[in-house]
């Protein structure tokens, strides 16, 4: 995980488990944390400010953390969200759930809890984030079936065609698919070159 590139925004109306919530992301992970008293002000800092998590109080006065999460998500669907709460109940527990927040954690926390879930977002985030690889080898995939689309319409196309004709253009196809397979391997590691 590049710590470096990444931005944390913790939304809390307590002062003071927003300044240890910080502070704990800070000085632990090095990477840099805003903070905001509410679910308005934290809205308002998303639009200005790219973040990669919010760590978010669920009992807040004008918007709940639910309600944030839920606002944050349909703007910003790859933002991590972390819930805390200091009063868990089964309503609120499975409404997080449905919600798909990342994770739910109960107050008091410990530091060391809230860290490895921090840095657990995190990773999860970077994990579904495509990288030049994985960008390479979806072009590649949609290459082959278009390849593979084309040959079946042009087999549909050759079965009234004399047999020699249909199996010269056939053994062309071939080549083609062949050729992006052997990209296909490449790109996925198996080392041999295109066949």
């Amino acid at each position: 995980m590049d710590s470096s590139q990444k931005r944390i925004l913790i939304v809390d109306d307590e002062a003071d488990i927003r300044a240890m919530l910080k502070r704990a992301i800070e000085r632990t992970l090095k990477i840099p944390a805003d903070t905001a008293s509410s679910g308005l002000e934290a809205l308002e800092q998303i639009r200005e400010t790219r973040y990669d998590l919010m760590v978010t109080d669920l009992s807040m006065p004008e918007m709940d953390g639910l309600a944030l999460f839920r606002a944050v998500k349909e703007r910003h669907p790859e933002i991590q969200v972390i819930v805390l709460t200091a009063t868990a109940s089964v309503e609120t527990s499975m409404a997080a759930v449905k919600s798909h927040v990342y994770s739910y954690l109960t107050k008091p926390i410990s530091m060391d809890r809230f860290i490895k879930e921090v840095e657990a977002a995190l990773a999860a985030l970077d994990a579904s984030r495509p990288t030049p690889a994985t960008r390479d080898l979806a072009s590649v995939l949609a290459a082959v079936d278009k390849a593979a689309a084309d040959i079946g319409a042009k087999i549909d196309r050759l079965a009234g065609q004399a047999p020699v004709e249909a199996l010269v253009e056939l053994k062309g196809l071939s080549v083609h698919l062949k050729e992006q397979l052997g990209y296909l391997r490449i790109l996925v590691g198996d080392g041999r070159p295109p066949a």
